[in-house]
């Protein structure tokens, strides 16, 4: 696990995972294959900022209404 699952108060548990499968583990991933050893097997920049702005907009998009 990278994210220890105690850092969230327990009322707010299940939104955190939600939130946390939602987001925070496609960004680690995303920043994972960039760092992979192999330039030809790294993800090229287009397709991160495609990854990075679907994300965000998908964010922004449930958030609008808070």
């Amino acid at each position: 696990e990278i994210l220890d699952p105690r850092m969230g108060h327990e009322e707010h548990q299940v939104c955190a995972e939600v939130w946390t499968q939602r987001y925070i583990v496609p960004l680690i991933a995303l920043g994972l294959s960039c760092t992979v050893e192999s330039p030809r097997d790294r993800p090229g920049m287009k397709d991160v900022c495609a990854k990075l702005s679907a994300l965000r907009d998908d964010f922004l998009e449930r958030h609008h209404d808070d």
